[in-house]
């Protein structure tokens, strides 16, 4: 992937994560940025989202995307459902 960006919506979200779940979140941005469609991602499409794209963190925590030309913006981070 060329550009991981990030919004101060997810920065907030990743700094108030419990610290585990925040190296697991590390952990998969690291492969989202080396292989967006690993399947341990488990990306899907939100439904009614038309670019909005969520993946899994570590269980019941997700983080939203979307792809830009330029790589990807990550939206948001946190429990999953929340």
């Amino acid at each position: 992937m060329k550009k991981i960006y990030t919004t101060r919506t997810f920065e907030r979200g990743l700094a108030g994560l419990p610290r585990n779940i925040r190296e697991h979140a590390e952990q998969k941005i690291d492969l989202l940025r080396k292989n967006p469609r690993h399947k341990s991602l488990e990306e899907k499409k939100i439904i009614g989202l038309k670019e909005i794209r969520e993946v899994f963190i570590a269980p019941g925590y997700r983080a939203t995307l979307e792809y830009i030309p330029e790589g990807a913006i990550l939206r948001t981070i946190g429990k999953a459902g929340a």
